[in-house]
């Protein structure tokens, strides 16, 4: 059995980087026993616990705090970025070494690139430190305590980086060595297919309704496509001025009794599996969990042509691609109103093969076990 301690970053709302985490803790079961490391009590401690996963809550620091101006850090240098990173993560380090006892950790695995505590942990524990990189950082607009520079100098001094795109192992620009390009699983198993008619309605689909996910490109291709007879469901959190925002889109092309908004959703699967098409607008993915679990529920994808998406979207294959948002509006208009079953089924055979939690778990062993065996060569 191998020990292992996650750092993970949600706390609140399980989002796409922790459900990936869980399927990965799932796909690892009876080879790996995991801990998990969170921030801060909230509805991830509760659904772990729920799984019988063990968890210690001990704050630390996040990547993205803005340094204080030089007139605060003279004044109050408690009150620095740098004080608080250093504080934050050396208290985060003695409490989970307090937490944990006599008990042994082999791997710290950092689920995230947003946080560098994992490879403090790994250095108090005395274990290998794993650094999984899911997300853009510039794209997110994210600019990192201490720079893109240093982060990435922590990052390739991990034992092994996961990268979850070739998308994003070319935008990192990691070293090569004791780098590897994994994706995801994103279902324990493929889902049954759906034997009922789908609906006339049109998915689109993100944590936060936004211009970063696409929100805006996906109303203006959806009136244009000129479906009238069917529904724009639009899940996410969102904010008046922004529901405003995109409801004048539609109002222009006489549409806007065809959005619906139901706001954020933690289970979406009926959607999925009743909708027309799902529409993927977002500018840059790391992977995209959401369109991978439309394919596996049978849900055709229309896709932006832009990272991790293409690693698994082939164009009139597994679903379709477009660059603007004309080609976008005109292929929702031929995939709504056409037979596309083939592309379907094929969609769900790509996952069955590449994404569920059976194959992925056997490469995330693999992986640990080629660690550990180092591990074991250095000390001899």
């Amino acid at each position: 059995m191998i020990n292992v301690l996650y750092v993970c970053t949600d706390w609140y709302e399980t989002e796409g980087s922790t459900a990936s985490l869980v399927n990965l803790i799932h796909s690892t079961h009876g080879r790996v026993h995991p801990i998990v490391l969170l921030n801060g009590h909230g509805k991830v401690e509760t659904q772990l616990a729920d799984q019988g996963v063990e968890t210690i809550v001990a704050p630390f620091f996040y990547l993205w705090e803005k340094p204080k101006r030089l007139l605060t850090a003279v004044r109050h240098p408690s009150r620095t970025t740098w004080f608080r990173r250093l504080t934050l993560n050396n208290r985060c380090c003695r409490q989970v070494k307090q937490q944990l006892g006599d008990r042994k950790i082999d791997i710290v695995h950092s689920n995230t690139s947003v946080a560098d505590v994992g490879a403090a942990l790994a250095k108090t524990l005395h274990a290998k430190h794993v650094w999984h990189i899911r997300e853009s950082l510039q794209q997110l607009n994210i600019h990192p305590y201490g720079g893109m520079k240093r982060l990435k100098r922590r990052i390739n001094q991990a034992d092994l980086r996961i990268v979850i795109s070739h998308a994003l192992l070319e935008q990192w620009k990691l070293n090569s060595e004791n780098t590897v390009v994994l994706h995801d699983a994103v279902v324990r198993e493929l889902p049954e297919p759906s034997h009922e008619a789908r609906q006339k309605q049109i998915l689109f689909c993100a944590a936060e309704l936004n211009d970063f996910k696409g929100a805006p490109l996906a109303v203006e291709a959806f009136c244009k496509s000129k479906l009238v007879d069917c529904q724009l469901v639009m899940i996410g959190n969102y904010t008046e001025s922004y529901h405003n925002k995109l409801i004048a889109i539609a109002e222009a092309y006489g549409m806007s009794d065809h959005l619906h908004f139901l706001g954020y959703r933690s289970d979406i699967e009926a959607y999925y599996r009743s909708a027309a098409a799902f529409l993927m607008c977002s500018k840059f993915e790391g992977l995209g969990r959401v369109t991978l679990e439309a394919m596996a529920y049978g849900c055709p994808v229309l896709a932006l042509a832009t990272g991790g998406t293409t690693d698994f979207v082939h164009h009139g294959q597994t679903g379709w691609l477009f660059h603007t948002m004309e080609e976008c509006a005109a292929t929702l208009q031929q995939v709504v109103q056409s037979d596309v079953s083939e592309v379907v089924q094929a969609a769900r055979q790509l996952i069955a093969d590449e994404y569920t939690e059976s194959t992925y778990g056997q490469q995330i062993i693999s992986l640990y076990q080629s660690l550990m065996s180092s591990c074991h060569a250095s000390l001899s």
